[in-house]
């Protein structure tokens, strides 16, 4: 079964166009208020928010989770905005940030890429500079594994929701900094 491509619009193009130019705050929330579709494709496959995401722009990508972006629609090479966000750190306090944002938001820990790489492959690439980051995705996906390793083998009993991110590390960035200063 074939999956028809989605349509491309004016407005999303526009939203997709200003995160990518740094866009004023003010233009791209008009753009959302507006109607601009919020997970639509640019001709590189990528989102407005893998485009917030790469850019490590946190402001920007809190706008746009807040409108409603899906935290794990792909780019055309399966990149998440997790992966995204990972994969280029610029600033490590806002990627921290995305990070945190995206997680709580149910971003998919365990999401790989179609080059067959997850966000810990990515972390693993950074670890010796972001040691906080590496850290708490190492002890966060493995956690994650675990739980769903458990839900696999379980009985046919209902599957309970992953508790919201804060309610799992209420200390998360005192976590990360003591990693930090190792």
């Amino acid at each position: 079964m074939s999956s028809t491509p989605p349509t491309s619009t004016p407005l999303g193009q526009m939203l997709i166009a200003a995160v990518e130019d740094g866009g004023r705050l003010w233009e791209i929330k008009n753009l959302i208020d507006d109607g601009a579709p919020l997970n639509e494709t640019d001709t590189k496959g990528d989102t407005a928010l893998i485009k917030a995401a790469a850019k490590n722009d946190f402001e920007l990508v809190e706008i746009l989770l807040n409108a409603g972006c899906s935290p794990d629609t792909p780019d055309r090479d399966g990149n998440t905005p997790l992966i995204r966000t990972i994969e280029i750190i610029k600033d490590e306090s806002s990627a921290l940030n995305i990070i945190c944002a995206l997680i709580d938001r149910n971003a998919d820990v365990l999401a790989v890429n179609d080059q067959g790489h997850d966000v810990m492959y990515y972390a693993d690439k950074w670890k010796d500079f972001h040691i906080g980051i590496h850290s708490f995705l190492r002890s966060y996906s493995s956690s994650i594994a675990a739980d769903r390793d458990t839900a696999d083998t379980a009985s046919a009993a209902p599957k309970e929701q992953k508790p919201a991110f804060g309610a799992r590390h209420t200390n998360l960035r005192q976590y990360i900094k003591r990693g930090m200063k190792k």
